[in-house]
């Protein structure tokens, strides 16, 4: 699942040069699984795209969603990524709820995005809340707050209202992102013979890649070495 991520981030890219010039090339991952890349990229429509993951267990009702609100499509993507990632932990008990933890805790990340996107208004918009079910529990949906997911996420919720204001939308997903490995590294060290150091692991292979990918890209657009290393996520 860690690299169905991938693939699901290739089709968000996807979606995204749909909504915006179809002339321009998209960066893509150089992974897939249900879709190969060629066919991915010759897709130039949500019917040709949603018709490519009918078949998948990707398949979502992109046109739909899309209707409603361009970024629905989006927010489904990433809502689906945690159910699958759910699915299919095949560890063992103990480990499974230690796991599941770090999950919520990432799905809650995911969560405050979102909601720093789409503004806090729409969380009352019942299509919303509906996709939002993998990333809140449901019977808590209607009482999500930038300030209940600040008490969860461990994180200073006047902090989070002042970057805000400054659109420092980066630095806040840091740091939750930094609380996440940290919490992994932890448990893994109580758990160090389990699936759960294995997934403390690959948090880590995951962060030295966007890490690589923030060095990369900060060249490319030729920001100072200051501005790529603040964005970075150093391990505990």
């Amino acid at each position: 699942m860690f690299l169905e991520e991938l693939e699901i981030e290739n089709i968000k890219a996807k979606i995204r040069s749909i909504y915006g010039s179809r002339e321009k090339k998209g960066y893509l991952y150089p992974y897939s699984h249900f879709i190969s890349l060629t066919i991915l990229k010759r897709a130039a429509t949500l019917y040709e795209l949603e018709k490519l993951l009918e078949k998948t267990p990707l398949k979502l009702p992109l046109r739909k969603l899309a209707k409603k609100n361009p970024q629905l499509p989006l927010l489904a993507l990433d809502s689906l990524y945690y159910i699958l990632l759910k699915n299919s932990l095949k560890v063992s008990r103990d480990s499974r709820k230690e796991i599941l933890e770090l999950i919520n805790y990432e799905s809650l990340i995911k969560l405050l995005y979102w909601i720093l996107v789409i503004g806090k208004e729409n969380l009352r918009n019942r299509e919303i809340l509906s996709i939002l079910k993998s990333l809140y529990p449901k019977e808590r949906a209607l009482t999500i707050s930038l300030e209940s997911l600040a008490t969860k996420l461990k994180l200073d919720y006047n902090k989070i209202i002042n970057n805000l204001k400054l659109n420092k939308i980066s630095e806040i997903l840091l740091l939750a992102e930094s609380n996440l490995i940290k919490r992994a590294k932890h448990k893994a060290l109580f758990n160090a013979i389990t699936a759960v150091y294995v997934y403390y692991y690959m948090l880590l292979c995951r962060n030295e890649r966007r890490n690589l990918e923030k060095i990369i890209i900060g060249r490319e657009l030729k920001l100072s070495p200051q501005v790529i290393l603040s964005s970075l996520i150093y391990p505990p």
